[in-house]
């Protein structure tokens, strides 16, 4: 959402990739990559999570916080989002993946491969809290695209019974703020749902 008053209107398109969508031909003359996200604004298409937000941020005008015009804070946001693909990502989705769907096809997964990544995690975790502990939200103290993208790895440790996260506290309050923000609350708690049917359905195929 833009803002609580002016949301971005959007037509979503589901694409389930637990029964391979993203290999269709259609989908793959849009991403060649064959990954999720992808944005298509009229004759545009946009690929990849991070550069869609600040697409949206810059295309739709949206309040300034979202993606500072301040060089040094933008500065700050665009730090958090290149860190976060090879931690805070490598951490929950990486280890959700190989820890739920690798047995499913019969991959076998070593121990001190999932040791290392439970370490990114934690690493993560800890790196999010000291952010945490100097503003309300990662990159100060209003809401900006950082934390949209870290939220939505977060919420998916839930998918995850043997991670824990109740001890990082301020990690634990800024879900609750974030949670607190109805448009958001709507997506993620559709969405896991979506993610555990999605799941279940294929290991019920195969």
């Amino acid at each position: 959402a833009g803002s609580a008053e002016q949301p971005i209107a959007y037509d979503k398109v589901v694409i389930k990739i637990f029964e391979g969508d993203q290999h269709g031909a259609e989908f793959k003359k849009l991403n060649p990559a064959r990954q999720v996200p992808v944005l298509v604004d009229g004759d545009f298409v946009l690929a990849e999570s991070h550069s869609i937000l600040r697409y949206l941020a810059e295309s739709r005008a949206l309040p300034d916080h979202w993606y500072p015009k301040d060089l040094r804070k933008r500065a700050r946001v665009d730090e958090y989002l290149d860190w976060h693909h090879t931690h805070l990502r490598e951490g929950v989705h990486t280890y959700l993946i190989k820890k739920t769907l690798y047995p499913v096809f019969g991959i076998d997964v070593s121990e001190d491969e999932f040791n290392s990544l439970r370490k990114i995690l934690q690493v993560s975790l800890k790196y999010m809290e000291d952010k945490l502990s100097k503003h309300k939200y990662l990159c100060g103290d209003q809401i900006s695209i950082a934390d949209l993208s870290a939220f939505c790895e977060i919420i998916d440790t839930k998918l995850l019974p043997d991670v824990d996260i109740s001890k990082y506290v301020l990690i634990v309050d800024w879900m609750d703020i974030m949670l607190a923000i109805p448009a958001i609350k709507k997506v993620h708690a559709g969405l896991l749902s979506q993610i555990e049917g999605s799941m279940k359905n294929m290991k019920a195929k195969l």
